[in-house]
């Protein structure tokens, strides 16, 4: 997935804000019909409009009662 905020004319002029985006991959694993593992990566640009770059690496892990 992508994402692109562009910030408005009012938020750069008082803030200096000018745009943040993300990008994000991810893939679902079904281990056994019961277990799940879905790993996820995210750049995340400009975060906030005026922060450093970051890159977040995530694992969500589901169980079916």
């Amino acid at each position: 997935g992508f994402t692109d905020v562009l910030f408005g004319k009012q938020t750069y002029e008082r803030d200096g804000l000018k745009f943040e985006n993300a990008i994000e991959s991810f893939y679902r694993y079904r281990v056994t019909p019961h277990v799940i593992l879905q790993p996820d990566v995210q750049i995340l640009l400009n975060p906030g409009g005026n922060g450093r770059d970051a890159f977040v690496i995530g694992l969500r892990f589901e169980m079916v009662l």
